[in-house]
C-alpha cells in the first residue's frame, strides 16, 4: 500500500540542503567560468572606445550586463523545482514552504555568484591587471574544485546533517551553504524552529549583505585598473 505520511523531518531538512548546495555551486561554478567576461578585455577597448559613447554609459552597459547574467543564470537553474516541491512534500503551509524556498534558493546561489565578483574585484584592485592574471587560473581551478567537493560529497554531508544542527557545532556557521539552510528552515517553521536556524539564518543575511556592498565598492575600481 502507498503510504502517504511525510517524510521524516531529517530527510525533509535533507532534501531542502540539496536544493540549496545545488544553487550554490552552480551559481559559483558559472560565475567562474564567465569572470573575464565582467570587465572590459582588449577587443572591447580597441571597439567599444572608438564609437561616440561616453565611458560612463559603457561602464553602466557592463554592469546592467552583469546583473541580467546573473539573475538570468539564477531563475534558469533554479525555477523547475518551484513546480515540483509542493506535489512532493505536500506541505501543511505552502505558503511558507514557497517562502521559505526562494529566499534560501536563489540567496544561497546570489551569495555565490557575488562573492565571486567581490573577490574578483578586490584581487584586481589590490594586485593589479598584470599579477591578478598570473593567479587567475590558479584561483579558477581551486574555485571549481572546491564547489565539485561540495556537491559530490552530498551524499556525506548529508548525513551529518541531523548531528551538526543537532549538537550546535561551530563548524556549521562557517559553512556559506548550512548558512542559507537556517533560513529555509527559518521561514518554514517559524518560531518552532531550532534556535541553531536562527543562528545560521542572521548569519547568511549579514554575509549576503557585506559580499555585496564589497563587491559594489570594489568593481568600479577593479573596472578602472583593467
Amino acid at each position: 500500500p502507498l503510504d502517504a505520511s511525510p517524510p521524516p523531518y531529517w530527510l525533509q531538512v535533507n532534501h531542502h540542503f540539496f536544493f540549496v548546495l545545488y544553487s550554490f555551486v552552480a551559481m559559483g561554478i558559472i560565475t567562474v567560468f564567465e569572470w573575464d567576461l565582467f570587465f572590459p578585455d582588449l577587443l572591447d577597448v580597441f571597439v567599444l572606445t572608438t564609437l561616440p559613447i561616453r565611458d560612463g554609459k559603457l561602464f553602466q552597459a557592463r554592469v546592467a550586463a552583469i546583473a541580467i547574467f546573473i539573475l538570468g543564470f539564477l531563475f534558469d537553474a533554479n525555477f523547475l523545482a518551484l513546480p515540483v516541491i509542493p506535489a512532493s512534500f505536500d506541505p501543511p503551509n505552502l505558503s511558507r514552504l514557497m517562502a521559505g524556498h526562494v529566499f534560501a534558493v536563489f540567496g544561497s546561489g546570489l551569495f555565490s555568484a557575488v562573492f565571486i565578483l567581490a573577490l574578483q574585484g578586490v584581487l584586481l584592485s589590490v594586485l593589479g591587471e598584470h599579477l591578478f592574471r598570473r593567479v587567475s587560473l590558479v584561483l579558477q581551478g581551486i574555485s571549481i574544485t572546491v564547489l565539485l567537493m561540495l556537491l559530490l560529497l552530498f551524499p556525506v554531508l548529508s548525513g551529518a546533517v541531523p548531528v551538526f544542527l543537532q549538537s550546535e557545532g561551530r563548524g556549521v556557521l562557517y559553512c556559506p551553504p548550512f548558512w542559507f539552510l537556517g533560513i529555509y528552515q527559518r521561514l518554514l517553521e517559524g518560531p518552532s524552529a531550532l534556535p541553531i536556524y536562527g543562528r545560521l539564518a542572521q548569519t547568511g543575511c549579514a554575509a549576503l549583505a557585506i559580499t555585496a556592498a564589497v563587491a559594489i565598492v570594489a568593481y568600479p575600481v577593479a573596472y578602472v585598473r583593467r
